[in-house]
């Protein structure tokens, strides 16, 4: 067996590290390593960490439109969830609550990943979980004017 130098070590050990620190940037993303993300300082509320250009977009809206009628702006709890036979937790992107007590989920989904497996689970257990108090919002609600008329429609209703 070879006696590695120090040099040859700190080298092993330095590309070790270096890979579980990119395998945990990715977890740390979830996926969302190629977009836009940040922390939105709400007028009004606590910040919010968004994960992507739509969800900024999003917190824009709730900030410049519906601050008036909103209590609160957070992160919800992860739900559960089955895919392939195994648990995962789901982490929806915005918990709403309104001036009216009622609690608004969205998601924040582009229409092309809507119907890949792990979506649909995603999707099916939070309508089952949250019901009408859940919505998903697409590049077509978001940039358009539909999802500021859901939102109105909902909190009227």
């Amino acid at each position: 067996m070879d006696t590695l130098s120090v040099s040859d070590i700190n080298k092993k050990y330095s590309e070790y590290i270096s890979g579980r620190i990119s395998k945990l940037s990715e977890t740390l993303y979830n996926g969302y390593k190629h977009t836009k993300k940040g922390w939105y300082e709400f007028k009004k509320f606590k910040p919010l960490f968004y994960r992507s250009s739509w969800e900024l977009k999003v917190c824009e809206l709730l900030d410049t439109k519906f601050s008036s009628i909103i209590t609160n702006i957070e992160t919800p709890e992860p739900i559960p969830y089955i895919l392939n036979e195994q648990r995962h937790s789901y982490f929806c992107d915005f918990k709403i609550t309104f001036n009216n007590n009622k609690i608004l989920y969205i998601e924040v989904k582009p229409l092309h990943k809507m119907d890949t497996d792990m979506n649909r689970a995603k999707l099916k257990e939070a309508k089952l979980v949250w019901g009408k108090n859940f919505m998903v919002a697409t590049e077509n609600e978001i940039f358009s004017n539909e999802l500021e008329k859901n939102i109105l429609k909902y909190y009227n209703d």
